[in-house]
């Protein structure tokens, strides 16, 4: 054996991950995984193969290669087991994989056919499921005797399955059901949780595994199985909840349905250079009091909402608007953070609570309300991504996105043309380029005021089918209190 392999038969379709006797998979040694299998977003990684043999579940080993497909199988890329006459072979064991790809799988006549319960589902609008509808005392029971399988729920009752233990004689039942357990995100595939039914005081007093997976259009999809007994008393119940803070896609609920859609597709592009922390207000500052919906900044004023505090009278505007969080990475999914306008000494003047998505493409977008009043002077700045660091000034950009927008990655380099950008080892989808707070430094200056050391750089990109050369000036802003401490930190370098 070497290269890469599926397994798919009645034998198994994964490599299993615990030490396998001896003498089984039909050889003396057999070989197992000594880890655990990846998820879709892991890509390929590597594992070690082992041999158990001679009491040592570990006798022979190899560096083997494993990557999640999304179609719910496996692949590995394996190497011989040593010698023409050994007594090795890998095993495998019957599962299904959909624990962490996703997707559901079932095994008929020597093969295996797996689909996405996301796109193959029952959808249910039945308002009485709704944690808030009480069973009247002349009303019959309802009861879920019948089902099983893959479902979806929609409408004024409610979108998904609550958390937390309902009381007796709500969701047109006597004994609703509620799940045990959190939802998953997107990256967790399908995961098994515990259905619950209260009664007799006992929150719990039925239980069984159901399995739930987050789609990426902003819903969920339950696996469910039938309350006991024919004339039982039990029900799963719904709730309302706007699932976007951890599928990624943005919901809304109108005429007793949910509407989803994702905000790295669905989102007005800005264009507005003035927006840039480096642009100081020289003309009427800017508002934007009429803004509301989800953003995304583009051009040379920069691409992204700044996590740092932005000095007053920046950004064309009195009252610069920053974001007091980090910046989310994909899997994370929409998150919440919070907006601050710089005004009077305070960083935190006003305040307003946003959301922010990462998207595949190396890009942010933001939903945005209005700044208040009409005749405002607060407006959102843009920036690109930059760590003003105390002996080091950092600035990244997507590899992926700038190359989407026809830019040479290798061409990019500040005012010192011999400084110039590196692919991050930790992170390869971004490429930086650094300084230091330090005058003349690839072509860092220095401009000093009575309260601010401001450092003040430019990178230069290349057009990778034009001449056009695009670049953006960029900063760090010190109080002057620090020149010392910045200056012993950059001497130690």
């Amino acid at each position: 054996m070497n290269g890469w392999y599926q397994f798919n038969s009645s034998g198994g379709v994964h490599i299993p991950e615990y030490c396998v006797p001896i003498y089984s998979c039909n050889t003396d040694a057999p070989v197992w995984m000594n880890g655990t299998h990846p998820v879709i977003t892991d890509g390929i990684v590597n594992r070690t193969a082992c041999a158990n043999w001679l009491g040592n579940c570990c006798y022979w080993t190899s560096t083997i290669q494993v990557k999640t497909c999304p179609l719910g199988y496996y692949v590995y890329k394996v190497i011989g087991t040593p010698g023409s006459v050994c007594s090795l072979t890998y095993c495998t064991e019957t599962t299904n994989s959909s624990t962490t790809t996703g997707s559901e799988c079932t095994y008929f006549l020597g093969s295996y056919s797996c689909y996405d319960p996301c796109e193959t589902h029952i959808v249910l609008n039945e308002p009485w499921r709704s944690v808030n509808y009480t069973l009247s005392s002349s009303a019959t029971p309802n009861c879920d005797s019948s089902m099983m399988g893959w479902y979806r729920f929609v409408g004024s009752g409610g979108v998904g399955i609550p958390e937390t233990c309902v009381p007796i004689n709500r969701c047109n039942t006597h004994a609703p059901v509620w799940m045990n357990g959190t939802h998953p995100v997107i990256t967790d595939g399908i995961v098994n949780r515990t259905a619950c039914a209260n009664w007799g005081g006992n929150c719990c007093y039925w239980t069984s595994t159901i399995q739930v997976k987050a789609c990426p259009l902003g819903y969920y999809v339950y696996k469910l199985i039938r309350t006991p007994g024919s004339g039982c008393s039990l029900t799963y119940c719904t709730e309302t909840s706007n699932s976007s803070t951890t599928t990624g896609s943005d919901c809304t609920d109108s005429l007793g349905s949910s509407s989803c859609s994702d905000p790295c597709v669905n989102r007005t592009v800005l264009n507005e250079p003035w927006r840039s922390g480096n642009n100081t207000l020289s003309s009427t500052p800017n508002c934007d009091y009429s803004m509301n919906g989800w953003y995304q900044f583009i051009g040379s004023g920069g691409v992204h909402i700044p996590e740092y505090c932005v000095p007053e009278r920046r950004c064309n505007t009195n009252i610069p608007v920053w974001m007091n969080g980090t910046h989310p990475v994909i899997t994370d999914g929409i998150v919440n953070r919070t907006a601050c306008g710089d005004w009077n000494g305070n960083c935190c003047q006003w305040t307003s609570t946003i959301q922010v998505k990462a998207c595949p493409l190396g890009y942010y977008v933001y939903k945005l309300i209005g700044t208040p009043g009409s005749m405002c002077s607060l407006s959102y700045c843009t920036g690109i991504n930059i760590e003003c660091g105390m002996n080091q000034i950092t600035v990244s950009y997507s590899k992926c996105y700038i190359e989407l927008l026809g830019f040479n990655t290798s061409s990019l380099h500040l005012a010192d043309s011999k400084c110039t950008g590196v692919i991050k080892i930790s992170d390869k989808r971004y490429i930086t380029v650094t300084t230091l707070p330090m005058s003349a430094y690839c072509g860092t200056e220095l401009m000093v005021n009575s309260s601010y050391l401001t450092y003040t750089n430019v990178v230069y990109l290349s057009s990778i089918v034009t001449s056009l050369t695009y670049f953006t000036n960029i900063s760090c802003i010190y109080p002057r209190s620090m020149k010392n401490v910045l200056w012993f930190s950059t001497m130690r370098i």
